[in-house]
């Protein structure tokens, strides 16, 4: 007797199962490898090397304006090879078109970096040994822009935070700026949009330690550190910013200045010998979109005051902040330089009188007046307003036009600067 062995008919389900299995397993894989290699913008080649980008600052730009130049790294730690990349600075053919710090000196000092959660964490040798003028702060601002651009060319890198040997706040602080996350704000007084005079009147004793200046996106920050407690403030535009006590004036770059008085001394009398916690060096001048300059006025009864030059009023607001006690001021971006003439009226006009004044050019003398006093802060560009430009013009050497025109507002910085220098 023959037996005939017919070959098992498969399960009709098993092989969509088997299929199933297989993509489980292969989903299973790029899984764990999108934890591992971050999903690039960079065009990967077969041969193990990326196309990405390195953004150094560009010349004769601002100090947070970048530019992108192509690099090739190995795959697949493409983020770690920009950053090296960047860090090793631009090329021969590259150097003209940019104003950057990186170079061969600071070539190989990344020690490390983490992706968590969409930031990435990049640690760096001592930096400030081999760069140290990135601790000014138009350096501050470039330095971090080209980081966080060339970090961020790639969509898993949402930010990214710095560290020099681990401690974040060795980096921050030699960068005038605070570690992300530190800060406390435990008030806000104005808004972005606000001109008004901003004050406290109440305070605690307070003295203060440093001032540091950043640019962020869309404000310009000026920011004062103190021990103790929180000051009494008052804060506001003005023609011309004036020194505590003698009332000088302070000489400034940009056409409006802002007056900062503050209730806090820069002396420690809780100290034996009285010393002194804030001694400028000299003014501030970042030249950043709104904020010019800042220059410090004096110490006049534990009342410190300060000064900063604005291109154009915007509005402003003032953060109180703890751990440490700080006043942050914002100045918004977008400010417009205004042609002043006949008919003009506004803030700028007042500012544009009290500066005329201040110059000593708005007491003029005519046949029909001969003993006209100083010009009336009204913020209107009257006949009176308009005859004190045009003499200031002809005695200053500039087209006499009768508009407040750019090289007009160049001479008033000019002769502002003399009146700081010889007024008593």
């Amino acid at each position: 007797m023959t037996t005939t062995t017919t070959p098992a008919t498969p399960d009709r389900g098993q092989a969509p199962a088997r299929a199933w299995r297989t993509a489980r397993v292969w989903l299973t894989i790029l899984t764990l490898l999108a934890m591992v290699v971050p999903l690039t913008a960079a065009k990967a080649s077969t041969t193990g090397t990326a196309e990405v980008d390195v953004h150094f600052t560009a010349a004769g730009s601002e100090c947070d304006v970048t530019n992108a130049y192509p690099r090739v790294v190995p795959t697949p730690a493409v983020l770690t090879g920009a950053i090296e990349a960047l860090l090793a600075g631009p090329t021969a053919d590259e150097r003209p078109s940019t104003a950057t710090m990186l170079s061969s000196d600071t070539a190989g000092m990344l020690r490390s970096i983490n992706l968590r959660d969409g930031v990435a964490h990049i640690d760096f040798a001592d930096l400030r040994q081999v760069i140290p003028n990135a601790s000014t702060a138009c350096g501050s601002a470039s330095l971090l822009a080209q980081l966080d651009a060339t970090a961020r060319q790639f969509p898993t890198v949402l930010r990214a935070r710095y560290s020099i040997n681990g401690s974040e706040a060795a980096i921050y602080h030699w960068l005038q700026r605070d570690v992300p996350g530190s800060s406390t704000v435990t008030g806000t007084r104005g808004s972005l949009t606000n001109t008004a005079p901003i004050r406290r009147t109440s305070g605690g004793a307070a003295t203060l330690r440093e001032i540091r200046v950043g640019r962020h996106a869309g404000f310009d920050r000026l920011v004062f550190e103190f021990d103790g407690d929180r000051p009494s403030y008052n804060i506001h535009y003005t023609g011309v910013a004036t020194k505590g006590g003698s009332g000088q004036p302070i000489a400034l770059l940009g056409t409006t200045a802002m007056q900062i008085d503050l209730g806090a001394s820069t002396i420690d009398m809780q100290a034996a010998d009285f010393p002194r916690t804030f001694e400028p060096a000299g003014p501030l001048t970042p030249r950043f979109p709104t904020l010019r300059q800042v220059r410090y006025g004096g110490e006049f009864e534990a009342l410190s005051t300060f000064g900063a030059g604005l291109k154009a009023r915007t509005g402003f607001r003032v953060l109180e902040l703890a751990n440490p006690t700080r006043l942050a001021i914002d100045v918004a971006h977008g400010a417009t330089v205004p042609r002043l003439r006949r008919g003009t009226r506004g803030p700028a006009v007042r500012d544009w009188q009290q500066q005329l004044n201040t110059v000593q050019f708005g007491a003029f003398a005519t046949s029909a007046a001969p003993r006209q006093g100083p010009l009336v802060v009204d913020g209107v560009f009257g006949p009176r307003t308009e005859r004190a430009t045009r003499t200031f013009q002809r005695a200053e050497g500039v087209s006499v036009t009768e508009v407040v025109d750019s090289a007009t507002r160049t001479a008033m910085r000019r002769a502002l600067r003399r009146a700081a220098a010889t007024t008593p």
